[in-house]
């Protein structure tokens, strides 16, 4: 069988090839049901109703393969899709590594996937092995050290882990609710962590090395969060324990709000924020807050939306007095939309992904290169139906 590209005219015709073998098949049957008897006839024919059955569920599964481009993450599962009814049967696919038997991993290529249909008379069955070779994804790390990051956290653990590593930097993170990574995935099929409150966010430990008199943070996020009013933290450090912030990003409905302070004090006029239309909710978005010479500043999708130039302070602690209790916090920080005193805290509602830190302040034209990448992305890949490899059991 021919290679095809992951397209819906490549599983049309694969499953045109495998219709031929399974017509052959279905004339057999039917000679078979002239010289059987009535009880004999009835099977045949759920027989023959299943055969089409799981040509259906075949074409559908390799649909999903060849254009899902969260594929590989959701094969680890086990599951190609859910269940469901076709007529009087019920229709199922799982997926398993065809070289260990085991759930596929991210080093998986061939993948045998297994078709089902049920119903109250027979179970049927057809296998057939799946290879899927997908291209490199972005070296994503090599792009944010080529702008002078010095700290990167993908947050594409897998699901229950509770350590989020730092690819640049060797500053690895902690996720204070182990059960919230790994559940999601983002437009490219990577996975991400979901947060509900601001028990869920990953607390990164204080080093001297994150305070910058200039300086960025990058980083995706998608708010599940739909109320006009809503509020959600998106990054935070307090200047020292139980006081004001030092750094802070966060939302109040679809507007941004960057805070940063080098001095303890709580001044608002020292905020930039966007107005009231500045990012969709569920929906992914670059978000990038920059500090430094050139003033506070907040970019959405690589655009410019809101900026204080007359705030040029940096990132700074009372770390010395505090013993080093200033962790940066995604996914949660200091709330201020609220009024309670002295530390109002507050979380984020949806996934947060692919958070970077900057030793420098990035130019206009850095921020919209680096926004303009998708960290999972890939250039495509190959799929093919791997010789030989269909077989059709009933039972």
């Amino acid at each position: 069988m021919s290679m095809i590209r992951s397209t819906r005219t490549g599983s049309i015709y694969l499953v045109t090839l495998i219709t031929v073998a399974a017509i052959t098949s279905m004339i057999l049957i039917g000679v078979s049901l002239r010289s059987a008897s009535s009880d004999q006839s009835a099977i045949i024919e759920v027989m023959t109703e299943s055969n089409t059955d799981l040509l259906n569920a075949a074409e559908y599964a390799i649909e999903k393969i060849s254009n899902d481009s969260a594929w590989a993450t959701n094969a680890q599962k086990g599951v190609v899709f859910n269940p469901f009814a076709l007529g009087q049967s019920t229709i199922g696919a799982t997926v398993v590594d065809d070289d260990t038997d085991a759930l596929p991993t991210d080093r998986t290529t061939n993948y045998r996937i297994t078709v089902t249909s049920d119903n109250s008379i027979s179970h049927s069955s057809s296998k057939f092995v799946f290879n899927c070779v997908s291209d490199l994804k972005v070296d994503y790390p090599a792009l944010l050290g080529k702008h002078s990051a010095g700290f990167y956290w993908p947050m594409n653990e897998a699901t229950g882990t509770a350590t989020a590593i730092d690819m640049i930097g060797n500053i690895d993170g902690t996720y204070l609710e182990p059960k919230v990574v790994g559940t999601g995935t983002n437009n490219e099929g990577g996975v991400v962590p979901v947060f509900a409150n601001s028990n869920d966010s990953l607390e990164v430990p204080y080093s001297p090395l994150l305070i910058e008199s200039e300086g960025a943070v990058s980083l995706w996020m998608n708010s599940s969060n739909t109320d006009k009013f809503g509020i959600n933290i998106i990054m935070g450090m307090l200047y020292s324990s139980d006081s004001n912030p030092t750094i802070n990003l966060s939302s109040f409905g679809t507007t941004l709000t960057a805070y940063i302070s080098e001095d303890g004090s709580l001044d608002l006029l020292k905020t930039a924020q966007t107005s009231s239309d500045a990012f969709s909710p569920n929906t992914w978005h670059h978000i990038m807050m920059t500090w430094g010479s050139s003033g506070l500043q907040l970019y959405v999708d690589g655009v410019l939306k809101a900026s204080n130039d007359s705030n040029t302070d940096g990132l700074a602690t009372a770390r010395k007095n505090q013993g080093d209790r200033c962790p940066l916090y995604i996914g949660s920080g200091y709330n201020l939309y609220g009024s309670t005193s002295p530390t109002p805290a507050g979380g984020f509602d949806g996934a947060i992904a692919h958070v970077s830190h900057f030793y420098a302040q990035p130019t206009a034209s850095q921020v919209a290169e680096i926004a303009a990448v998708r960290p999972d992305s890939a250039g495509g890949g190959t799929t093919t139906i791997v010789n030989n490899s269909w077989v059709q059991v009933y039972e």
